[in-house]
């Protein structure tokens, strides 16, 4: 078939055909297609719709709404569908042959951008030959009912001949690994890499930054959290990645990315680093992660914390240095407030862990490495694509829920919608006053706690005196209950 859009009167010998037609035009447009209804007679289909899978809205179901009393609905799911027309329309005709006989092709809505059409679930398909080749794969493996016989070798030999690879690389492992980082550079201009050896021309530090963390750094240079825990290699050297917005270390750093430092930089307490940003990076602020040391109190003291005399050092020593980690001593700084997200840090920690491991050579090291980066870059697009092409659920009638649901991402607005909940239904106004051009508003919570709300009658901005906005970068309910009634 010569002209891939289609048109009313275009003639198909199956509906297979027509599907399959369809899917492909569909791909290429980059939207995705829902099988809509059809007619039979005498187990024959006379007429078929092919839809746009955004085609009507989804029935509101009563009893996942939130209610007033706190009752919750039973599954947030994402509404998808926002009442696209665009459709096909196939009949069968006296040749027993199908054809388009009704068509809309403008569609209501934004298509999805070519890295994401992997996500159209009409595109995803697993074709027959990945299918024979995963069968296949899974009957050599090593089962109930399978076993070497079935690849040609054994165990050993698999042990031999990564064990020979190893001492093959292990000569040459830093110059080959340094020849890849050259080797991305050359491919892509943006990718940034740093080295330095010692006096006997062994490799000591090695930095890099590729294009995309760059690029996502110029967007997202607030607060970066940097963790040097991991021990990941064979020499003992410690991989230290930049998380949040990037994902890799000192003064290099701000060459890499273009000399602008962080507002916030959070870490581990370890002391060459602190030392470094005191020397390096002198302007911003460094605050310690909450994790990583709550996480040494039962590491270094054990189940029992009232014996011995380690538990009440370490306790002395937090408490020295309470105000790089309590988030109450950091309510003025701009997002702060992830210092106490611990699954941040937790989740950081699972997923580097699942690709590296302590033994690896710097070229094993470096392909899991990127494999890690493409799983979690493939995750970022998936949640980028749901964010783009499907809309939360709403629990209130209230306009700020319905434009927040667009500005923010899914995992955002999940928080703020939280938050908003807890407005509706536990802050209560006190009292008003005002000042000039400011209304200052008294709110009370469930909690007992009392906070106040400052409002410019002229900007309508607002400012509570929680800091919950500044240190956390989503609305605290009393922020927004002055708003919301």
């Amino acid at each position: 078939m010569d002209c891939i859009t289609p048109r009313i009167g275009m003639i198909f010998d199956t509906l297979r055909h027509v599907e399959d037609f369809y899917k492909s035009y569909a791909h290429d447009a980059s939207f995705s297609v829902r099988i809509g209804q059809q007619k039979k007679q005498n187990e024959e289909i006379l007429i078929k719709w092919y839809l746009c899978s955004r085609e009507v809205y989804k029935k509101e179901d009563e009893k996942n709404v939130t209610d007033a009393s706190g009752n919750k609905r039973t599954h947030n799911v994402m509404e998808k569908r926002c009442g696209c027309q665009a459709h096909i329309v196939v009949n069968l005709g006296s040749d027993k042959n199908y054809r388009i006989v009704s068509m809309v092709d403008e569609h209501n809505h934004d298509f999805v951008s070519p890295d994401k059409r992997q996500f159209l679930r009409s595109n995803r398909m697993v074709s027959k030959r990945e299918k024979n080749t995963l069968f296949n794969c899974h009957k050599t493996s090593i089962g109930t009912e399978g076993g070497f016989q079935n690849i040609g070798y054994t165990l050993r030999d698999l042990h031999n001949y990564y064990h020979d690879l190893r001492n093959k690389i292990k000569d040459a492992d830093a110059q080959m690994f340094v020849g890849q980082l050259e080797r991305k550079k050359e491919v892509n201009p943006a990718f940034f890499h740093d080295f330095m050896v010692d006096e006997q021309g062994r490799l000591v530090h090695v930095f890099w930054a590729d294009a995309t963390c760059r690029k996502n750094y110029t967007v997202f240079d607030d607060v970066i959290s940097v963790d040097s825990t991991y021990s990941t290699n064979q020499y003992n050297m410690k991989f230290v990645p930049f998380t949040r917005v990037n994902h890799h270390l000192q003064s290099t750093f701000l060459k890499a990315v273009g000399g602008v430092a962080p507002h916030l930089i959070i870490t581990d307490e370890d002391a060459s680093m602190k030392a470094a940003i005191a020397q390096i990076l002198p302007e911003i602020v460094h605050r310690l992660c909450m994790w990583h040391i709550m996480k040494k109190v039962p590491e270094r003291v054990g189940p029992s914390i009232r014996e011995g005399e380690d538990f009440w050092k370490l306790l002395n020593k937090c408490f020295a240095i309470r105000q790089s980690w309590i988030t109450a001593f950091s309510m003025d700084i701009p997002l702060a407030g992830i210092l106490r997200t611990t699954q941040r840090s937790e989740s950081a920690k699972s997923f580097f862990n699942r690709f590296i491991q302590r033994k690896l050579t710097f070229v094993e090291f470096w392909l899991r490495l990127d494999t890690a980066l493409e799983c979690q870059r493939q995750e970022e697009l998936k949640a980028d694509n749901a964010s783009l092409h499907s809309t939360p659920k709403l629990m209130t009638p209230w306009a700020m829920e319905k434009q927040y649901s667009v500005i923010y991402t899914h995992e955002v607005f999940s928080k703020f919608q939280e938050q908003l909940i807890v407005a509706r239904d536990h802050c209560i106004i006190q009292g008003f006053s005002e000042c000039e051009d400011t209304k200052i508003v008294t709110i009370s919570s469930q909690s007992g706690t009392t906070h106040e709300v400052e409002m410019n009658k002229s900007n309508i901005f607002g400012r509570c005196s929680c800091k919950f906005y500044e240190s956390y970068g989503i609305p605290h309910p009393q922020l927004r209950a002055p708003y919301s009634r």
